[in-house]
């Protein structure tokens, strides 16, 4: 188990990672949502815990969420959301497996209570059972489907770490330790840049590209490279004789002939203002609703009167436009009354002012497509390439499966190719980049990428992965440093180095500008720096405060800098500039304004808190070890994990 999970240290920290922040949503779970458990299809099973689209569809959206508070550089990338996404999937279903296997229940009075607490507002009223069903429908589809989740997911899992925080122990030395690390902290201004600052001054013209390539070839260098022999199994090529029988277009047709794109559910498009009653009076509210209504009953513009009055920032720019939708569609985002408001309207109607569950609206209501549902001979060419796609699947997998397992009982690659009479070829050599092709067949296909980069062994251990379009066999080849790259002027990766070089230069030029500004004088602030300097915003021109070792601002974290680092700083020093770890597309400033020292009286009050604190990190740890060795035991292969991402990746 420790040797697999030391080898393992993506998935292990993964795992860690997510089992912090499922936990902490468990604790805040009446400010975020739950899981969907909405009929659909599963689309697998950690062990008897099922995935279903809707639970998949779901965690997309709430990890989306999770990081649109950070600057657009920071966030993760579509395969990046992907790979979060279903690393939280799996692991939540790991805890309620764990769980369950426990034995670990929650009884009706446990949630009853639970209940209770959650309708009691922070001023001792009590929620109504009209507010609680809106609140709880808007924001987890329904109060059954909200109680279910509270008891199989957020009290259980509660109950299930507890069974390793009581096993933990915590000696005195250990509190005093983490005691002194908490006191030091340090209050800062923060100044940090990346390259998108000066996107558009980085931009460089095709016909300027050579030039600053030839000028700065030691900005082109690529990573570290390895070479692969593989086998590909191409879906397609195992599709086109897979033809389907008249009997299995018919059973699929039967299955799934009421589910979309056979069956379109009847569509509406509509228009809508939205007047919030949060941040301001019922009277307030009802004001601004009423004079949004009078403009249109003036004759003004719908989407101009829901440009300047509504509250609703995901459609306000576009003058209230809800696009097409379905019933069920919207009734978890502005409440059931809105949808069957919307849904009892004609064609061109436009409402009255209308109280839901987010506030005052006025919906106008555009057109109306009626359900259709197909003919099993309209369907039949979608689900002969449906079946054809699958079938073809199945059997280049099974043909891939035959010659690994073949190397598997001994032999090399090459021996069991020969025997199967199967092509071999080599890649070219290639880096983790993104734009960095394996091979002109296989395209950039970074699962496969990472997996090589996996490989401990030259021509041994062959390794088979999904590449998506089919299935590749292969063995580590071959290895070598960095090289500077060939110049190619239709190469996406030549022009996105350059501008970035570019970009970098810039970076440091005007970091330097700002660090001779703050040393000229010392007293200047930050508002005054951004009147001086039109690249510094509130986004990247802050102060932080009270800061530690386990508190670090997240820009920080990319910088190479340590918090003893800083706090060995005195009071006014400025410290910087300082550039990214790996590359330096990110520059920092900071001005040290306060430094605190840790306060010996308050350590017997702090007792327990600390203790609290080491003991729930002690335990995630345990909790961490145990749920990697039941993935491993569940999804041996990740061939699970690799069919959420799959379905995920399908998901906008």
């Amino acid at each position: 188990m420790i040797k697999i999970l030391r080898e393992n240290t993506f998935a292990r920290n993964a795992i860690l990672y997510f089992v912090v922040i499922l936990l902490a949503a468990y604790v805040l779970v009446a400010l975020g949502q739950a899981p969907a458990t909405v009929q659909s299809d599963v689309v697998t099973k950690i062990g008897t815990q099922e995935i279903r689209i809707g639970d998949i569809q779901s965690e997309k959206i709430r990890t989306r969420e999770r990081y649109a508070q950070y600057p657009e550089q920071y966030r993760p990338k579509d395969e990046q959301l992907n790979m979060l996404a279903s690393s939280s999937i799996i692991t939540n279903a790991l805890i309620a497996q764990a769980a369950q296997d426990a034995g670990v229940a929650v009884s009706d009075d446990e949630l009853r209570d639970y209940i209770i607490k959650s309708r009691t507002r922070e001023d001792g009223s009590y929620m109504s059972d009209e507010d609680y069903r809106a609140a709880v429908t808007r924001q987890y589809g329904g109060v059954a489907v909200y109680e279910h989740y509270i008891r199989e997911s957020v009290l259980r899992n509660s109950k299930f770490q507890l069974l390793f925080s009581d096993s933990v122990y915590v000696s005195d030395s250990e509190m005093r330790e983490r005691f002194e690390e908490d006191g030091k902290l340090l209050n800062a201004d923060m100044i940090n840049l990346n390259i998108y600052a000066f996107r558009e001054e980085s931009k460089i013209e095709d016909k300027d590209l050579e030039k600053f390539y030839q000028a700065n070839k030691d900005e082109f260098m690529s990573g570290p490279q390895r070479k692969i022999r593989y086998a590909f199994f191409a879906n397609k090529d195992f599709s086109e004789s897979a033809v389907p029988t008249d009997a299995e277009i018919q059973t699929y047709y039967d299955a799934n002939k009421e589910r979309p794109p056979y069956f379109q559910a009847t569509r509406y498009r509509a228009h809508h203002i939205l007047i919030k009653e949060e941040g301001r009076s019922l009277e307030e509210a009802k004001s601004l609703i009423d004079k949004a209504a009078a403009e249109l009953a003036a004759g003004k513009a719908f989407d101009e009167v829901a440009k300047t009055y509504s509250d609703d920032a995901t459609n306000k720019d576009r003058g209230g436009d809800l696009g097409f939708f379905s019933k069920g569609q919207y009734a978890n985002t502005y409440g059931e009354v809105f949808e069957t408001k919307v849904l009892g309207m004609k064609e061109g109607d436009v409402s009255e002012p209308f109280k839901a569950a987010q506030g005052w609206h006025i919906v106008r209501l555009d057109t109306i497509v009626p359900e259709k549902q197909q003919t099993l001979e309209e369907a039949k060419p979608n689900i002969s390439q449906i079946l054809k796609n699958e079938k073809g699947k199945t059997l280049a997998q099974e043909a891939a499966a035959k010659l690994h397992g073949e190397t598997v009982a001994g032999k090399t690659l090459s021996e069991a190719a020969s025997a199967q009479n199967v092509t071999l070829a080599d890649s070219d050599f290639f880096d983790r980049n993104n734009f960095s092709m394996i091979s002109q067949t296989l395209g950039s296909a970074i699962k496969l990428k990472n997996e090589a980069f996996a490989a401990t062994e030259k021509e041994k251990d062959a390794k088979l992965v999904d590449v998506g379009v089919g299935f590749v066999v292969f063995e580590w080849l071959d290895e070598r440093d960095a090289v500077v790259l060939e110049f190619d002027p239709a190469s996406p990766r030549i022009k996105q180095m350059a501008e970035q070089a570019k970009g970098r230069n810039l970076l440091k030029q005007n970091l330097e500008k700002v660090a001779a500004k703050l040393k000229s004088q010392p007293e200047i602030t930050l508002e005054e720096l951004k009147k001086e300097f039109s690249f510094l915003n509130d986004s990247n021109c802050r102060t932080t405060n009270q800061f530690g070792a386990k508190g670090m601002p997240f820009q920080l974290t990319r910088a190479e800098v340590s918090f003893d680092d800083l706090y060995a700083r005195a009071q006014g020093d400025l410290v910087g500039p300082i550039y990214g770890k790996e590359v330096a597309n990110d520059g920092y400033l900071l001005r040290i304004t306060e430094k605190l020292v840790p306060d010996e009286t308050a350590f017997e009050a702090q007792r327990e808190q600390l203790l609290a604190q080491i003991r729930q990190e002690k335990s995630l740890e345990v909790m961490t070890t145990m749920l990697e060795g039941l993935r491993t035991k569940l999804d041996p292969n990740g061939s699970r994990f690799d069919k959420i991402q799959e379905v995920c990746a399908k998901i906008n």
